[in-house]
């Protein structure tokens, strides 16, 4: 019997809840009264399903609002609305309620009587009873049942992720062929194509490194866009999954490179798959969808997250994903998915269905069917069974091997039987002749699955030839089978095959030795790169793996750089970071023999923009790596005299230096642009260079100076033209200059242009679809709000960019966010709750190592222990930004520091002459500063906060001012 790990009661098997009158057909209804349709809007819908379905069970409203409205922030309110809704359609009355009560301050709980049972649709959907099991798969009759159940489930509009998991040859594929081939018999008969559900399936091919990212869910989408009522999802993936249109040419068409990239933004990582996801569910909303990705031990880490993200999203999907995989690879090789599958099964968002050996029963039908010897069936089976142990690939060689001897028995129970699958194929291909020999030997060089003219080319002979040899092996059921024809870039037609077991190509591979093995490895990278040619680049990470076994690292590493470019377009930056990395050790091997060093500082320079974009994207600007890495990169520009690399390699530096307040650096930047500027001029490297200088001048506390330099960035703006390079740098140009100067019109104190850009900042992020650059916004406008206490406003950004964040995984904007929305809450008396978030992000702030804008974040955190009546821990903590302010020479919060420094002096020590003194000299100071760095609207705070010492007869006010 399998070992199954239930689904638990999020997932109950049936489709139909009646209550009193009522009948709710499914998560997104209809209801209905009596046989009449109930009109109720989806949200309360959803929300009478969810309490149904557990019935006399308290739901708490934390749980109604994530499984309700995932990823959105709303208020409790809107829960209110859809109950009041809810309750007016049932006609059900709070005070004395018959259907729903409620849990006050709590949640709600469903109080009538509920039977559930299978909907009238769902059980014209599917078949009721497990389908009789192919002729060739026995044993597997449990198996097949937890499938067909988890399909009913999925039918009632209640997603599933089953992963399948055994050892190699255990029979997982199989298992899941015969379950598809029931949907696909079902399929068949419903001559509509509207009620039978949709099947897609991808393969996970083994590579020994990187692979292509998401190519078992290209597989399997474009095989379900390429069916015959593909064309809805066609369009459906055009409206809402546009990144991946570029990625399946076969289904809409090669274009040109530049119109194949996504939307720009830092956010790309997260866009294709959350696109993806979202196009599922809406393909999944009416119409069974049952995805299949087989070998996910082999998968790439960014389909392993999208999986993961699929599984975890709330809203109902008629969705059945089914994922084989061999946990041992899982744990051998620490492969992401061993940790994924385990917390999505211990959370009971995925089941395990374990394929397990066969029993002696089994065992016992199968030698049946293959051997039909009533004699000697009983002794056949149990001598089967001993020497496999219900292994079914051990079991399936073993009966070949026995089915053309004249003494079945006799052969299994010899010395000679082979033991393991190595001896099992050895024995077998001893008996090949030479020429199929060699076909099958050079085919397991080329892959699980091979077009025989890439073998014909390996072994100089035309592919007829080998087409022949693979032919006779299909009609006798050895090896291989056949999968129709191989089309190549440059025409070459020619059959295709597949490995009937990839152990068997694992065994074929390992006989070559490492000579032959290279020679083949060469040939046949060279014969596809021919093929390929300018697109190469479609099977890059391919060519790569052919060339590093031939030992031709120059080859290898150019087709890393394709491969790793390719990954970065899409916005799968773990694959691309090991493409450059394998990439460069390949490249180190090739100086070795290569004497152009010319070029291959070339090659060197493109793996680095490479390795740069991705440690960017997975550890952000900080890290010492991207320093590293920028620092090569920059070097490699100029010796090559590259400006389109050196533009990303500043851009890379001048943001860790900033992030980190090294203005003496950032000014280095600014300088190296501007002397790369005399010598040749270029647009890019100009709103760069203006960028750099504008936001160093406006941090250094020259907030005036920064402006013009900004502006002329927006003016050599061109919003078409230079669209791509939030990818490239990671930033848009335009948007960095509306962020930086929402922040230098505050200081200066020009409200109106204040507005002017936080307004014009937002919406370009929003025409972008540019998630990051739409935080940074959203933090500046509640910083900006915030010192100006406009309490309210500072708590909605906020709150925006906390759902933002935790969409979009940016965690220092998250924490920023967390800092000034506990000061908001501050001012509103909310001491406790206040201090808790402002701690929290303070701390996030630390542990991230940023420097820039500390001073402030610790003037905020300052503020909040003020409203608290701590002016002492405000006090500490105005000590250390003024600290910092010194060592870092981040200057432009300076004299609002002094000023609150005095402000809290006074709380803190009373209104003895010395707190006044003090308090004096502070707000002194503080006019002193922003005099000047010219910032007069905090010349305006301090000479106020003096004009009111000086009228209460403060000592010292006179010579202060």
């Amino acid at each position: 019997m399998p070992t199954v790990e239930p689904l638990g009661p999020a997932a109950p098997p049936w489709a139909e809840l009646q209550f009193g009158p009522y009948r709710l057909l499914g998560p997104h209804g209809p209801l209905l009264q009596s046989g009449r349709a109930v009109d109720l809007p989806r949200k309360p819908l959803a929300i009478l399903w969810l309490l149904a379905s557990r019935a006399g069970e308290v739901v708490h409203k934390d749980e109604l609002l994530a499984i309700v409205w995932p990823r959105m922030v709303v208020s409790d309110g809107v829960i209110a609305t859809c109950m009041r809704d809810l309750r007016q359609a049932l006609g059900d009355d709070a005070r004395a309620p018959r259907f729903i009560a409620t849990a006050h301050r709590i949640g709600y709980r469903f109080i009538g009587e509920v039977a559930a049972r299978a909907a009238a649709a769902a059980g014209a959907l599917l078949p009721q009873a497990t389908p009789p099991l192919p002729d060739a798969l026995v044993g597997r009759s449990a198996e097949c049942a937890v499938l067909q159940a988890a399909l009913q489930r999925a039918a009632a509009g209640q997603r599933q992720i089953v992963f399948v998991t055994g050892d190699a040859g255990i029979g997982k594929s199989r298992l899941v062929d015969a379950f598809v081939a029931t949907l696909g018999a079902q399929r068949a008969a419903d001559a509509a194509g509207t009620g039978a559900a949709r099947v897609g399936q991808g393969q996970c091919i083994e590579h020994f490194g990187a692979g292509e990212p998401y190519l078992p869910v290209l597989e399997a989408i474009t095989r379900l866009c390429r069916q015959a009522d593909g064309a809805p999802l066609v369009d459906l993936l055009q409206r809402h999954a546009p990144s991946w249109t570029a990625q399946m040419p076969g289904v809409f068409g090669h274009a040109p490179h530049t119109a194949a990239l996504p939307p720009a933004g830092e956010d790309a990582v997260q866009r294709m798959p959350r696109e993806l996801a979202e196009a599922v569910d809406l393909a999944a909303a009416d119409r069974l969808l049952v995805l299949v990705l087989e070998d996910m031990h082999w998968s790439d880490p960014s389909t392993v997250d999208w999986l993961a993200m699929l599984a975890r999203r709330r809203e109902p999907a008629r969705l059945l994903v089914i994922a084989t995989c061999r946990p041992v690879e899982l744990i051998v090789h620490g492969h992401p998915l061993k940790q994924v599958k385990q917390d999505l099964v211990t959370r009971r968002l995925a089941s395990e269905l374990v394929v397990g050996r066969l029993g002696a029963a089994a065992v016992q039908d199968y030698v049946a069917q293959r051997l039909p010897q009533p004699g000697s069936a009983p002794r056949l089976a149990a001598a089967v069974f001993r020497r496999s142990q219900g292994h079914p690939l051990f079991m399936v060689h073993m009966v070949d091997e026995v089915q053309h001897a004249s003494d079945a028995v006799a052969t299994l129970d010899g010395d000679t039987l082979p033991f393991g699958v190595r001896e099992l194929i050895e024995a077998q291909v001893t008996r090949l002749p030479v020429d199929a020999l060699a076909a099958l030997e050079a085919a397991s060089v080329a892959g699980a699955e091979f077009a025989t003219a890439l073998v014909g080319a390996a072994l100089q002979r035309p592919a007829e030839e080998i087409e022949q040899l693979l032919e006779t092996l299909v009609r006798q059921g050895h090896f291989v089978e056949g999968r129709g024809l191989a089309r190549w870039h440059d025409g070459t037609v020619s059959g295709r095959y597949a490995f009937r077991h990839d152990l068997v190509r694992e065994g074929l591979y390992r006989r070559l030795g490492s000579a032959p093995r290279m020679r083949l490895h060469a040939a046949i990278g060279t014969r596809l790169a021919v093929a390929y040619a300018e697109h190469a680049g479609d099977i890059a990470a391919e060519l790569a793996l052919h060339f590093e076994h031939a030992q031709d690292p120059w080859r290898a590493a150019q087709h890393r750089t394709l491969a790793g470019d390719k990954a970065l377009h899409r916005f799968a930056p773990l694959e691309a970071l090991a493409h450059a990395e394998r990439g460069l050790a390949q490249l180190g091997s090739a100086r070795g023999t290569r004497h152009d060093r010319h070029a291959c500082d070339a090659a060197e320079l493109s793996l680095r923009l490479i390795e740069g974009a991705a440690l960017l994207a997975i550890r952000g600007f900080t890290a010492p790596e991207v320093e590293a890495t920028y620092t090569r990169t920059l070097a490699l520009g100029v010796a090559v005299n590259d400006a389109s690399a050196i533009g990303p390699a500043l851009s890379g530096l001048f943001n860790l230096y900033l992030t980190r307040a090294a203005f003496a650096q950032v000014q280095q930047i600014a300088d190296q642009a501007l002397a790369l500027l005399q010598r040749q001029p270029d647009t890019v490297l100009e709103m760069l260079a203006h960028n750099v200088r504008g936001a160093a001048l406006l941090f250094s506390g020259a907030a005036s100076a920064c402006l013009p330099h900004v502006a002329r960035t927006r003016a050599l703006y061109d919003a078409q033209a230079h669209a791509h390079l939030a990818v490239l740098y990671g930033e848009d140009p335009a948007m960095v200059s509306h962020h930086v100067a929402a922040l230098a019109c505050w200081v200066v104190g020009e409200a109106d242009e204040t507005e002017h850009h936080l307004r014009e900042g937002l919406a370009l992020t929003h025409r972008m679809a540019h998630p990051f650059g739409e935080a940074q916004m959203l933090w500046m406008e509640a910083l900006i709000a915030l010192d100006g206490d406009d309490l309210p406003r500072a708590e909605r950004a906020t709150l925006r960019l906390d759902a933002l964040c935790a969409a979009h995984g940016f965690p220092l904007w998250l924490a920023g966010g967390q800092i000034l929305r506990g000061a908001a809450l501050a001012g509103r008396g909310l001491h406790d709750e206040a201090q808790g978030l402002t701690d929290q992000g303070l701390q996030a702030w630390r542990d991230a190592g940023t420097l820039l804008t500390f001073p402030h974040a610790l003037a905020v955190a300052a503020r909040v222990h003020a409203h608290g009546g701590r002016p002492d821990k405000a006090l500490q903590h105005l000590a250390e930004a003024l600290e910092t302010v010194g060592r870092t020479g981040e200057r432009w919060y300076e004299p609002e520091l002094h000023r609150l420094q005095g402000t809290w002096l006074l709380q803190h020590r009373g209104d003895g002459p010395m707190a006044r003194a003090e308090a004096g000299a502070c707000f002194g100071r503080a006019v002193v500063l922003a005099r000047e760095q010219r910032a007069a609207l905090f010349e305006r705070r301090a000479s106020a906060s003096l004009a009111r010492l000086a009228a209460a007869g403060a000592p010292g006010a006179s010579a202060a001012g």
